[in-house]
């Protein structure tokens, strides 16, 4: 397996296997053999030199190891000094820092600088917000950091901890020179979502940092599902730090900015190198200040802006429902993937909705809790309700809106209170027809199209505004350009049950397509991305 690695120039494997080999057995001659010819390689004559003869001891018969010894003799002239214990990680790290072409890791002026900084970080009235300002700081002195480490735990007298921080140190310079070497040509990488025959995904430890826990939004809830499908493990919870003995190998924050303490834990990941994704569900910069959330969770919230900030700079990458609130974070310059709503399996309802009684409900949903969405069709609902005495108005979730249509009657609307992110569709399944309208500004323009998909699952049909995500999604309703065509559509798909059950029909094949398989799977690679990005290959090295 070591000589696999070398051939395929993945040094910091190979090594990792060799030292573990040692530890074993510390006059293995292969492993010996390969790390001088390794010293041999990176320029050290005198190292391999002594690796060689330690190897002839041990194994006497091997005479053909004579002509490296010859080899390692001529470059012994080079002026590099023999290392003292060849096997040792510090010597093992220096032969891999000129292999690749890389300074040493650290000087002990960094050290000096490492140290400062620490102090100033834990003497600080806020020792969050300076781990967040100093972030490239930080990066740039994490070897010297470990190494004040590794010499704090041999000053205690701990040898496996120090040998696994001098392990760390080999995987950051490796994986340093590795991303500054481009090791891998753009044509050769995998397309994404591609994993290539046999190759296993991503099954470990993932931990959802919640704004509260007790409210866990839809989204989250499915994210959490969908990867335990998927065979990883997934933790929830509103403090990373109570996990002391069992690190998570990602950490997926929802929204940290509504609880700006979250910071804090996001810098603390960040620090640590445990990858950090941070999932905005919805459009903070573009909050209207109309909206009941902009004092109180929103930008009108000194901290809370603050915090979002925070959350940018903190992520590794940044996660969205929305294809548009995508594209304007990156022209901001983050880095972001949209991955879309998904629903899972075992949910999957009947394709028959059902109602409450035999009149045509027409439903609408208060998730995005602006009334002037819905006020923009008050009358047109009004009118149709007074055109056919078969329908009914149902409102979900927002108190106020019912209020709104207080002139109609009690007997032909009704309100469901929606109890936190619960499921949509089993509401979905009261209604005959969704009515999303939307006002057109930047807000509403970057929404997901979360309810389309929810009423596709259960082949309601729909007619919603001209939103960016509702003329993408398209299947199962009818997009009403403008306030003039509302009335027309709503009558179409009252007076029309074939058209009723077509769209319903059509719906239900596009959704389909965020089954918890595939979105699923879009998150899994959405870690794998920013693992292999990292520069440890995992989180529990850097912790024992």
């Amino acid at each position: 397996m070591g000589r696999t690695y070398l051939h395929e120039d993945r040094l910091n494997d190979a090594v990792e296997i060799y030292l573990g080999i040692l530890r074993d057995d510390p006059e293995d001659v292969d492993t010996l053999l390969e790390l001088g010819n390794l010293y041999l390689a990176s320029g050290n004559g005198r190292t391999a030199a002594r690796l060689f003869r330690k190897v002839l001891d041990l194994a006497p018969e091997r005479t053909i190891i004579q002509k490296q010894l010859q080899v390692a003799a001529n470059e012994e002239e080079n002026g590099l000094q023999e290392e003292p214990v060849p096997t040792s990680a510090e010597a093992i790290a220096r032969m891999l820092q000129r292999l690749t072409g890389k300074a040493e890791p650290f000087s002990e002026q960094e050290i000096s600088q490492a140290y400062d900084m620490l102090q100033e970080i834990m003497f600080s009235p806020n020792p969050g917000a300076e781990v967040a300002m100093r972030l490239d700081e930080i990066t740039n002195l994490l070897p010297a950091l470990i190494e004040l480490n590794i010499r704090q735990a041999r000053s205690d007298g701990n040898t496996p901890v120090a040998e696994a921080l001098q392990n760390l140190q080999i995987n950051i310079a490796l994986q340093k020179s590795s991303e500054d070497n481009g090791s891998e040509g753009e044509n050769d990488r995998p397309k994404k979502g591609h994993r290539g025959p046999g190759r296993r995904h991503f099954k470990g430890h993932v931990f959802l940092l919640l704004p509260d826990r007790n409210h866990l939004t839809s989204r989250m809830a499915f994210v959490a599902e969908a990867l335990r499908q998927h065979g990883c493990k997934v933790t929830e919870g509103e403090d990373i730090t109570r996990l002391r003995f069992d690190k998570p190998d990602v950490v997926i924050a929802s929204n940290p900015y509504l609880t700006p303490v979250l910071s804090q834990f996001l810098a603390a990941c960040s620090a640590a190198r445990v990858p950090v994704v941070v999932d905005h569900d919805t459009d903070f910069e573009n909050l209207p200040v109309f909206h009941p959330d902009y004092a109180t969770k929103g930008p009108g919230r000194l901290a809370n802006s603050k915090a979002y900030t925070a959350s940018l700079v903190l992520a590794d990458i940044i996660s969205v429902p929305s294809r548009v609130l995508a594209e304007s974070l990156q022209a901001a310059g983050h880095r972001v993937e949209w991955i879309p709503d998904g629903w899972l399996q075992e949910e999957t309802a009947s394709s028959t909705p059902t109602t409450a009684c035999h009149d045509l409900a027409l439903g609408w949903f208060g998730e995005s809790k602006l009334l002037e969405d819905l006020a923009m069709i008050r009358r047109v609902i009004i009118r149709v309700l007074h055109e056919f005495e078969n329908t009914k108005i149902v409102v979900v979730g927002n108190p106020q809106a019912y209020q709104l249509l207080e002139s109609i009657p009690q007997d032909r609307k009704e309100f469901i209170p929606n109890p936190g992110e619960a499921d949509l569709a089993a509401y979905m399944r009261r209604l005959d027809i969704l009515m999303v309208p939307l006002c057109n500004h930047p807000y509403n323009q970057s929404q997901p199209d979360r309810l389309l998909m929810e009423a596709g699952r259960v082949g309601v049909p729909w007619v919603a505004s001209s939103i960016a995500a509702f003329e993408e999604w398209h299947a199962g309703g009818l997009i009403s350009p403008s306030r003039d065509e509302w009335h027309t559509y709503l009558r179409q798909l009252i007076l029309d049950q074939s058209l009723r059950k077509s769209l319903g029909a059509e719906g239900m094949q596009a959704s389909e397509k965020r089954e918890s398989k595939t979105i699923g799977a879009m998150w899994i690679s959405l870690i794998e991305q920013i693992l292999k990005k990292k520069t440890v290959s995992s989180p529990r090295e850097m912790y024992g």
